[in-house]
């Protein structure tokens, strides 16, 4: 486990033209490696990386936002059943 000071620890990347700063507590590993590793790559592959991970977070967000709407819709009795045999013959033509 990381201590409490380098847990806190703010990081400043200076290779973007303005720089980011995160805390890498909030931030997984995995990410976190990621970024200090596109911090190394070229403007460009930098700027293609972080429209691809931005699309993706725009995706997973709506994705959560329909769950949370269809979730809400559900608790509020607005469900009704559903006939996976049906679904499956009409999309598929067998069951």
């Amino acid at each position: 486990m990381r201590g409490a000071r380098e847990r806190n620890r703010i990081s400043c990347s200076d290779a973007f033209p303005t720089p980011v700063c995160y805390t890498d507590y909030y931030m997984s590993n995995s990410l976190n490696e990621a970024i200090k590793r596109a911090e190394q790559l070229p403007a460009q592959d930098q700027d293609e990386i972080g429209r691809t991970v931005l699309s993706y977070i725009e995706r997973l967000e709506q994705l959560r936002a329909e769950i949370d709407q269809g979730v809400a819709s559900l608790d509020a009795g607005q469900g009704e059943e559903f006939d996976l045999r049906g679904f499956v013959r009409q999309r598929y033509g067998t069951a």
